[in-house]
């Protein structure tokens, strides 16, 4: 309101009036304060008009006395402006405004509420990290070297006060904002403005007091960054515990050699890397473990089962900068023992199992976890991961199942009899490899497979995407739905091609060779492209898989249904033709097709450039269409019955060898 006031005031010379504002300044506070029950905006034009007069006044020499006195007094201007607004305006405006009061003080309790908690949250938050780098400060004396001893304290304690300093800060900022939402809460239950000391305060404000120094929380931030910086350098660069901690660099050191008998192993929940391998060179199960914390490998060897108790990393910071490494565990297991099952649970950690022959079942759970197999025989194999990265390469394995969640899962040149893979939100990758009855579920994910063989082939998309190349099957059964897309170029299917979707799922095949399709379609897109035609080989192309499809050779028979679809068929050749086709549209282009019978219900069939023998087609409402372009005769005997008086016909008869109309 004051600064209002000065605005109004100070126009015109300064010089001038200097010395003589006292009395005007106070008429016009005043009538401000009188005018508080009008709207901003009303409020406003008085007071500019006045100011006007005021202006005008002293422009021609008035004093400041004389001013005032033709004035009226701010009570009168203020009771005429209420009055010519109607009796109760000032009643209503008195409301309106303690109502708006309240809100505000409402509002500015529930901010200032929020504002605790999140200091309250923050603060634990902090306190923890405090404690926990308590324990780092008190873990660093008994670390094996002084490099260690002395850096890692010095990193420690410099991290512990840099936390100290943020919560400073944190709160500081929390409190003066508080106290801005609480200043309107208090104005509620009284009305006068007054200066609260305890808004005033500030933690560094106080430490700068207690210390006499300017900055010295700053300056001691500084401090702190440079030890940190320096100190975690040093550390890092001697290989210390900094460089153990980023790279989980730790040494399996202890040595544990089994003498019991046991045919399973078990390890229970860990963070922990774990490596698995076979030797010649070992006579019994061998376990080398190693731990930052030079703690012992704890297991239980009941009935042939061995136990490892779960082993965990301490987290001393929020950054993850000098966490505890994690444990290292190798297991060797001789050529001379057969394992029944290796069953493990990792959470954060590593996985890797190289040339292991001997042990026919593995079980896995894996989360944000790293997992390698290589050059494995396994009877059984049953992996579930969680935002892990799964990396399979040239295993022999009967029975396989992977539950996929996030991540990425890459195959490479394995080999299976049963295979099912579940993926969901996972990027898989499938590349040369081989399988008999292959089932894979995809979910919310993208997929590629490539030069692969699987007997008996079941895919199921649901909002996926996939992309499959060079697939040699002898059934192959696709689902595409829920919006879909399956893109395979070059497959042989040498029994049967079936094709299912629903809610929009898309498919688009281009390069096919089977002696029968089936498709069942609903909702979506289907392209068929260069169906039983051979993909055109290039100087470049050094691809046997490219070869062995050129060679293979069929006739392919097409039976589809669909409803509400649109099908393109492009570039092919066919023995015969079955077609259901019920709204939607439907498009063939260039071609051969020995004979077709086609059921068209209010579809579009539009048909150009195609060759063939018989083609029957009953129609019953929609659009019939028929010409050839680049063909100047086709030997095909064209018949449409139907409900014709419904459908909308366009056949050029002129390039047919017979066209009947029934």
């Amino acid at each position: 309101k004051i600064s209002l006031c000065y605005n109004i005031i100070i126009v015109g010379k300064k010089e001038d009036r200097e010395g003589h504002m006292d009395k005007i300044n106070d008429f016009l506070l005043e009538l401000e304060e009188e005018l508080k029950y009008l709207k901003p905006k009303d409020a406003s034009e008085v007071l500019s008009h006045y100011r006007d007069k005021i202006n005008i006044a002293q422009d021609y020499g008035d004093s400041e006395e004389k001013i005032i006195a033709t004035l009226p007094k701010p009570s009168k201007i203020a009771e005429e402006i209420y009055n010519s607004k109607g009796i109760s305006y000032v009643k209503i405006r008195k409301k309106q405004l303690k109502r708006k009061e309240i809100s505000k003080g409402i509002f500015s309790g529930l901010i200032v509420l929020l504002i605790l908690c999140a200091l309250v949250v923050i603060n634990i938050y902090l306190v923890s990290s405090i404690i926990k780098l308590g324990q780092l400060l008190v873990v660093s004396f008994g670390m094996n070297t002084i490099l260690d001893i002395i850096s890692m304290f010095i990193i420690s304690l410099s991290y512990i006060v840099l936390i100290i300093i943020l919560m400073i800060y944190i709160f500081d900022l929390l409190y003066i904002l508080s106290m801005h939402f609480l200043y309107d809460v208090l104005y509620i239950f009284d009305k006068k403005h007054h200066d609260y000391k305890f808004m005033d305060f500030t933690i560094s404000g106080s430490i700068e007091k207690l210390f006499k120094q300017k900055k010295f929380i700053f300056k001691t931030l500084i401090g702190c960054i440079i030890c940190l910086v320096g100190f975690g350098t040093i550390n890092y660069i001697a290989k210390g515990y900094m460089y153990r901690s980023l790279n989980n660099s730790t040494i399996a050191t202890d040595e544990y050699v089994i003498d019991e008998e046991i045919t399973e192993i078990v390890l229970e929940e860990s963070e922990i890397i774990v490596t698995i391998t076979q030797s010649a060179k070992k006579d019994k199960i061998t376990f080398r473990f190693g731990n930052e914390s030079n703690k012992e490998l704890e297991y239980v060897i009941n009935d042939g089962k061995c136990v490892l108790s779960g082993i965990s990393a301490e987290k001393y910071d929020f950054l993850g900068l000098l966490n505890e490494p994690l444990s290292r565990l190798e297991i060797i297991i001789p050529d001379s023992i057969n394992l029944d099952v290796i069953e493990l649970n990792i959470n954060n950690g590593s996985l890797d199992i190289t040339q292991l022959q001997n042990v026919d079942q593995l079980k896995c759970e894996l989360v944000t976890s790293n997992l390698a197999l290589t050059k494995n025989n396994f009877d059984n194999v049953d992996i579930t991961s969680s935002e892990t990265n799964l990396g399979l390469s040239e295993n022999n394995i009967n029975n396989a199942k992977y539950t996929v969640s996030a991540g990425t899962f890459n195959i490479n040149q394995d080999v299976y009899v049963d295979l099912e893979i579940n993926n969901h939100l996972a990027k898989l990758n499938i590349d040369q490899t081989l399988g008999t009855n292959v089932i894979i579920n995809s979910e919310s994910a993208t997929n590629t497979c490539t030069k692969v063989s699987f007997e008996n082939l079941i895919y199921k998309d649901v909002s996926s995407e996939s992309t499959l190349e060079d697939v040699n099957t002898i059934v192959s059964n696709f689902t595409s739905s829920k919006s879909s897309t399956i893109s395979i170029k070059r497959i042989i299917a040498k029994t049967s091609l079936d094709l299912t979707n629903s809610n929009n799922g898309n498919f688009t095949l281009r390069y096919i060779k089977t002696p029968k399709i089936s498709a069942n379609l609903s909702t979506g897109y289907v392209n068929l492209y260069d169906t039983n035609l051979n993909d055109n080989l290039t100087n470049e192309d050094d691809n046997s898989y490219l070869s062995a499809y050129n060679t293979y050779s069929t006739t392919t028979d097409l039976n589809l249904i669909s409803y509400f679809t649109n099908i393109v068929i492009e570039d092919i050749k066919l023995n015969s033709m079955n077609l259901e086709l019920n709204d939607g549209r439907f498009d063939i282009k260039d071609g051969t097709i020995t004979r077709s019978d086609i059921r068209l219900n209010d579809c579009d069939l539009i048909i150009n450039d195609l060759d063939g023998k018989i083609m029957y087609v009953y129609v019953n409402g929609g659009y019939f269409s028929f010409y050839n372009n680049t063909i100047k005769s086709s030997n095909i005997e064209l018949t449409v019955e139907g409900e014709l008086i419904k459908t909308t016909l366009e056949i050029d008869s002129t390039t047919l060898k017979e066209y009947n109309k029934g």
